[in-house]
Parts: structure tokens; C-alpha cells; sequence
């Protein structure tokens, strides 16, 4: 990282991330960290701070100006063209600000979720070319904030276990859920990521 801080200029409070106590160095913006915790690069350098805040803040700032708000991103993974369909009018009619996405294979899913970003993924485990599980692993990997839930027919224990593995977030049947169910979970998750209960944000936010 080089050396970022000032010399000379110490303080004797304690290191904000290793509480560590000692001659600490005060950058220019302000962060006091001990040397062990400069070392390691825990702080960023004021500049890189700057221009990502400015960068987000630009990007938002032509969304509005476009005309779009920043709408909660919802993806459905199904094959099943009319269940999809089904799917999305419901989440249509009670979150309206809800920005849908859809993929019909696993080869499609991925390339959207490169592109979208969702929040909620709802994925069907028997797909075209990729199974809902292993594309389920590999979306967690990439995309450890992403909300998956599995709705499938297959609601067998092995397939709740295989699941659970492959880090989804929830597992349900088709035959089974309730629409009020899946409704009150979503609102549940849009609660809980900051959006209003249509789908969309009162406040500007990063993604």
C-alpha cells in the first residue's frame, strides 16, 4: 500500500479495527489505524474513497434522470413458460415497482444475473442444460447477497438437503405453497433489504 499516512503525526487511542493500543498513524483524511492494520491495506486510500462515492452517486443520478427508480430485482428461473408467466403476474399485482427479469435455462439465467444483479432469485431445480441446484451454487458463489429460493415439484428430503448444500436461501413446493405464503416472504425480504413494500426504494441507495 505504500506509505500512505503522514509521518509524525500519531495518536494513542485504540486501532478502530484490530482495538489494538500503540503509536498509531493519522492519514490525512482522518482514519487512525495502528501500522499492523495499514499493512495489511484495512483502510483505503481517501482518493479511492472519493471517486467510488462519486462514481455510485453519478450512476444514480442518470437513473433518475432517465426516468427510472431503483427498483427491487426479482428473477424468475423457470422453464415452464405459462408457471413463469403465472409467477410474475402475481408478483406483479402486489409489488407493482418490482423490477422482474425472467430465464427459461440456466445459460440464460446466468448471463441476466451477470447484467441485473437480482436480489431474489426464484429457481426451479430441473432446468435446461443446468440444474436449479448446481446454478444455485455457483450464483452463491459469485453473488453471496442474492436471495434463492427454490420452488420446485421435486420436494423430496434429498432434494431439500441438496438445497441446503448448495446455499439457497429457502425450499419450497409447487404443490404445496400458499401465494399468500410466498407473498408475505418476499415482503418480509424487501423489508429487510430497505425497499417499500411495492418493490421500490423511498431513498436513493448503492447496489
Amino acid at each position: 500500500m505504500g506509505n500512505f499516512f503522514k509521518p509524525g503525526k500519531y495518536n494513542m487511542d485504540v486501532c478502530p479495527l484490530c482495538n489494538g493500543r500503540g503509536r498509531l498513524p493519522k492519514n490525512p483524511g482522518g482514519f487512525i489505524v495502528c501500522r499492523r492494520c495499514e499493512g495489511f491495506g484495512f483502510i483505503k486510500r481517501e482518493t479511492e474513497i472519493f471517486e467510488e462515492v462519486k462514481n455510485k452517486e453519478q450512476t444514480v443520478k442518470i437513473s433518475l434522470e432517465n426516468g427510472s427508480n431503483i427498483m427491487f430485482k426479482t428473477m424468475l428461473v423457470e422453464d415452464n413458460s405459462s408457471f413463469r408467466q403465472t409467477i410474475k403476474n402475481n408478483l406483479k399485482d402486489q409489488f407493482p415497482s418490482m423490477d422482474i427479469i425472467e430465464a427459461g435455462d440456466g445459460i440464460e439465467a446466468f448471463q441476466k444475473i451477470d447484467s441485473h444483479h437480482p436480489n431474489l432469485i426464484f429457481m426451479d431445480i430441473q432446468l435446461p442444460g443446468e440444474n436449479g441446484l448446481e446454478l444455485t451454487r455457483k450464483i452463491k458463489a459469485d453473488y453471496p447477497e442474492a436471495i434463492v429460493i427454490i420452488l420446485t415439484s421435486h420436494h423430496l428430503p434429498e432434494y431439500r438437503e441438496a438445497a441446503i448444500q448448495n446455499k439457497a436461501n429457502y425450499f419450497f413446493s409447487k404443490d404445496s405453497i400458499k401465494a399468500g405464503e410466498i407473498f408475505r416472504l418476499v415482503k418480509s425480504i424487501l423489508l429487510e433489504k430497505g425497499f417499500n413494500a411495492d418493490g421500490s426504494d423511498s431513498k436513493w441507495r448503492y447496489s
